[in-house]
């Protein structure tokens, strides 16, 4: 950026970083990548980050940005891992996490009003102290905002009781590309300077539409009563068996299950775990709600072992030891610093047939999963890397998680997390062509000078172009067994 554009950009009166040394940490997010990637991902460093703290400040920069058609990128806490909050043509990152304000709770409505910027365990602090607490919240809750995660997937811990956080929101406040300022509400229509949108507009926007600035969400109040479980099963089969039963449980909040390689894993890292075997699987369940809801839905699951006598529960501390590392995911990492992982979903009703089909696969892997919703089942496979930031050793990876990736895309499923930069090659399963063809139509004409994170899925670099790139990692498979890029046992 020219030294004039610069000292006009601190004339905003908005607080700027622009050192080539600050900057160059806004050039990546939590997926660490080797510098040879550099080449295919160029034009991740800003030029200058800015941390707004009011909607006022947003418009004054998007007002900035048109004028001298600079790209702007919003970033929150960087935690999707695919790039969405990466720039692909420097310019400016809006880092949002100064719109950092709580608003008083409605306890008549359930609604609390907050800025976008707000991380999600400091609001559920704030609602705790008041007795109340998030209908759901990401994994990544200790660092990832709020209008950071509702533009992705918004799909976490509790939307097995709730559903996505888009259907708990009610309304959000978005400075778009123009530096309009509109509030779109989740139902109905509403006109700007530019036509119309709606709500659906922003959701999985993933920043492309505009910078979300306020969210009035729906919250609940602490549940009256909890249970927690941890069940031991024989192996992956008996668990899908019974998956689907135990998602429609009363007042089930949570279920989260892990294999017996996973477990090897945990032990490696220092952490105590149940007696196993590889095959085994374990699961989390947690239920939360009212103490009627609650009895009823432990006797449902007392009714279940009762039926399939081959499950087993642990200990009770135990259940309770695991339900508080659900945030954790990584935790993995104390032993092995260098984990890379495949991160998909499928329909929980083909849970079983695709487990067996990736247990077919030339290698062994661990697993972590998630039930999502009642028809949607989230799980992420680990690999152990001699050195992540090895270009080769990181490459050998890729087909591996392209493997699993289309196999779950066959049976109805898709990657998670949205698509940002990183998971491009498989827009065409993630949005149909009208969807996608709708959606660049409507960013032209709200976004005329195609500022707003662009570089994307709507325009990625060549590399990462669905044909290019699946050509280039059938062609790097049979090499990855030359290499050895995997530790061996995994």
């Amino acid at each position: 950026m020219k030294r004039e554009l610069l000292d006009e950009l601190m004339g905003l009166g908005v607080d700027v970083v622009s050192t080539p040394f600050e900057c160059q940490f806004y050039g990546f997010d939590v997926t660490p990548l080797p510098k040879e990637t550099s080449w295919v991902f160029r034009g991740t460093t800003p030029d200058a980050v800015l941390r707004p703290k009011n909607t006022e400040e947003v418009v004054k920069i998007m007002d900035f940005a048109n004028k001298h058609k600079i790209p702007v990128c919003p970033r929150g806490g960087g935690t999707s891992g695919y790039y969405q909050s990466v720039p692909r043509s420097k310019g400016i990152v809006i880092e949002t996490l100064a719109l950092n304000n709580i608003s008083e709770l409605d306890e008549k409505e359930g609604i609390i009003s907050v800025s976008g910027g707000v991380i999600w365990s400091q609001l559920d602090w704030e609602l705790k102290k008041k007795g109340w607490t998030l209908k759901t919240y990401p994994t990544s809750y200790k660092s990832s905002t709020v209008a950071g995660w509702i533009q992705t997937e918004g799909l976490g811990v509790g939307s097995l009781a709730f559903g996505s956080i888009k259907k708990l929101i009610k309304e959000i406040e978005v400075v778009l590309p123009s530096g309009e300022v509109v509030w779109v509400p989740n139902e109905g229509l509403v006109e700007t300077k530019s036509g119309n949108l709606k709500f659906e507009d922003f959701i999985k926007s993933e920043g492309m539409m505009g910078i979300i600035t306020s969210v009035k969400l729906e919250v609940r109040r602490l549940p009256e009563s909890t249970a927690t479980y941890l069940l031991k099963f024989k192996d992956k089969n008996d668990f899908a068996l019974v998956s689907s039963r135990l998602a429609e449980v009363s007042s089930i909040f949570f279920i989260e299950f892990v294999n017996g390689s996973y477990m090897d894993l945990l032990v490696q890292s220092g952490y105590h775990t149940p007696k196993h075997s590889k095959e085994e699987v374990f699961a989390v369940i947690r239920l939360e709600g009212g103490k009627s809801d609650v009895g009823k839905g432990e006797k449902e699951i007392a009714a279940l072992l009762a039926e399939h006598t081959e499950i087993a529960q642990l200990p009770q501390e135990e259940a309770e030891e695991e339900y508080g590392y659900r945030l954790k995911y990584f935790r993995i990492k104390n032993a092995y610093s260098s984990v890379t992982p495949a991160d998909l979903s499928v329909p929980l009703s083909n849970l079983g047939q695709y487990l067996d089909k990736v247990s077919r696969f030339r290698f062994e892997f661990a697993y972590k999963g998630e039930i999502l919703t009642k028809e949607q089942c989230g799980l992420m496979f680990f690999y152990v890397l001699a050195n992540e930031l090895s270009f080769v050793r990181f490459m050998s990876a890729a087909p591996y998680q392209m493997e699993f990736i289309l196999s779950a895309m066959k049976m109805g499923g898709s990657p998670n997390g949205g698509i940002g930069l990183l998971n491009t090659p498989y827009v065409f399963g993630l949005r149909t062509q009208s969807e996608r063809e709708a959606f660049i139509q409507k960013k032209e004409t709200f976004d005329q000078n195609w500022i707003m994170n662009p570089g994307k899925w709507t325009d990625p670099p060549f590399f990462l172009r669905p044909s290019i790139y699946f050509s280039g990692m059938k062609l790097l498979e049979p090499v990855c067994w030359l290499v050895g890029g995997i530790v061996g046992r995994w």
